[in-house]
């Protein structure tokens, strides 16, 4: 065996392993941050804080509620950004203004977190 072919299959799999620690990184930051929106979302809400709730498979939806937030908090409104499927009856009630930016995809699918945002309560 070629001293360069153990080069490259070592490359291979240090580059393989910086993937899996990333995609790990990404999944814990994406948890740590849920969490921290369930806590802000159980708490009670100012009477003026508007809520901007999003379902997105690809990101768009996502990106587009997350330039909504930055527009109203410039304009001096306070903002909770949240998952569509973070809501809840008894989450809602604690807001009076709501925004609900919702991508489909495929053949009008709903995204996989619109999970909760499609029930009657």
């Amino acid at each position: 065996m070629n001293i360069t072919h153990l080069y490259y299959a070592a490359a291979v799999i240090f580059l393989w392993l910086l993937l899996c620690a990333w995609a790990w990184r990404q999944a814990r930051r994406r948890r740590r941050a849920l969490q921290q929106t369930a806590r802000a979302l159980d708490a009670a809400a100012a009477s003026d804080t508007w809520l901007i709730a999003y379902a997105s498979q690809t990101g768009s939806a996502e990106h587009l509620a997350r330039q909504s937030a930055a527009a109203l908090q410039q304009a001096g409104r306070q903002v909770q950004l949240a998952e569509l499927g973070q809501l809840d009856l008894t989450r809602l009630q604690h807001y009076r203004q709501a925004l609900f930016i919702v991508s489909t995809y495929g053949e009008g699918d709903p995204p996989d977190h619109a999970d909760g945002g499609d029930r009657q309560h």
